[in-house]
């Protein structure tokens, strides 16, 4: 699989530890949105697109966040899932990712040097598209 582009959005600052949003493309066909590079201890990272978990109210079907005790919505008693567990709940869970090492690594190094790119291109516009994504429509 190869990895054909990469756009990267560097961050507007809300979120001291969010660096940057961007968007790969995978083979020309395949689009993975809302990947992240986050300022960690050890230095950035590049985290992929997540949720948060919810779960639904018997009552009123509204969504609700994990572990909720009461629905949101209506105030009717939640009840935990017997498959939870008493461990603690999750607080995102991935919505794609790579499975190999191998392929981490490769999506890690091509957004970090996408990254440092745009980085020393950020005073021109803050935003900038390689030269195959320009010639890409849109990916709707």
């Amino acid at each position: 699989m190869e990895i054909t582009d990469v756009r990267i959005k560097l961050s507007s600052g809300g979120q001291p530890r969010l660096l940057a949003y961007c968007t790969i493309t995978l083979d020309r066909c395949f689009v993975v949105r809302d990947v992240k590079v986050i300022q960690g201890n050890d230095g950035p990272f590049v985290a992929m697109p997540s949720r948060r978990p919810t779960q639904r109210c018997s009552s009123c079907r509204a969504r609700n966040p994990l572990k909720g005790r009461y629905c949101s919505e209506c105030g009717a008693p939640l009840h935990a899932d017997p498959s939870e567990g008493d461990g603690p709940a999750a607080r995102h869970v991935d919505i794609a990712h790579p499975i190999t090492k191998e392929m981490r690594h490769r999506l890690h190094e091509r957004v970090m040097a996408a990254f440092s790119e745009e980085q020393a291109h950020s005073g021109a516009s803050g935003t900038r598209v390689s030269d195959e994504a320009a010639s890409h429509e849109h990916y709707y």
